[in-house]
């Protein structure tokens, strides 16, 4: 049994000086709009999502987790925002996540960490959206995203009442030479109380790993818990899940060809 995590932080990256409590207030106010009430609270701003136009309605709400977004005019400490920028999703310069000027901290805490998670999207994802935002980091999830990619990301799977999973956990692939086979894993999962899942020197070829792996997380931040020794459909593949290799249990999964 994994612990989930007690809660959660994630940064949005700008370029400009961080925005004055009063000012990132009235956005996240003219942002969110009816789905939640935001508050200035000392030295933070505090965002209660609440209301029924979110993922599970008015049920998923109740109780939602507050959530406390804080401007700080200082860059994000250590190296985490620069060595977890993800290939897939940057596809220009990253430049701008190790040279950023400031940063908006994002946090939250709850024994759900699906309902925790669902609450940090709201003000996360408005704040992406700000001018001068140039990435979101997040340490759970183990990666770093372009700023309006994380938060078209969000706003496309809100709207369509999605869990956005793919912000949830993220997948990382070894680089193999040509033809050679293709090992990945998961990083995010034991956030949500699942293992994390791993893929050991596969034949079935980069593409169609990534793909296996971005489902499953999908599927788990959904709320599914994979079964072990079992084979289960994925997309139109069968993959055979099973005890990892490694002592943290992590669950090996091995594609079919």
């Amino acid at each position: 049994m994994i612990d989930p995590a007690p809660g959660f932080t994630a940064q949005v990256l700008l370029e400009t000086e961080a925005p004055q409590r009063e000012a990132l207030a009235a956005w996240l106010t003219e942002r969110l709009g009816d789905a939640a009430t935001v508050t200035v609270r000392g030295d933070a701003v505090v965002v209660r999502i609440g209301g029924g136009d979110s993922i599970g309605g008015d049920d998923g709400n109740h109780g939602a987790p507050e959530v406390v977004v804080r401007p700080v005019d200082a860059p994000v400490a250590g190296d985490g925002p620069a060595s977890t920028v993800h290939p897939v999703f940057w596809r220009g310069d990253t430049t701008p996540v190790s040279r950023h000027r400031s940063h908006v901290e994002v946090s939250t805490e709850g024994s759900d960490p699906r309902a925790a998670r669902l609450a940090l999207g709201y003000p996360l994802g408005s704040i992406a959206a700000i001018p001068g935002a140039v990435a979101v980091h997040d340490p759970a999830a183990g990666a770093t995203w372009p700023a309006e990619v994380y938060a078209d990301l969000l706003h496309t799977c809100l709207a369509q009442e999605l869990v956005p999973g793919a912000l949830w956990a993220s997948v990382w692939l070894d680089r193999p030479e040509p033809g050679r086979p293709v090992s990945g894993r998961t990083v995010g999962l034991t956030a949500l109380g699942h293992p994390e899942l791993v893929v050991v020197d596969s034949d079935a070829g980069v593409q169609p790993v990534y793909e296996v792996l971005s489902r499953l997380v999908d599927a788990v931040a959904a709320g599914a818990t994979l079964p072990r020794g079992r084979t289960v459909p994925v997309g139109e593949r069968r993959v055979q899940v099973s005890p990892g290799p490694d002592p943290a249990g992590a669950l090996r999964v091995a594609l079919e060809q």
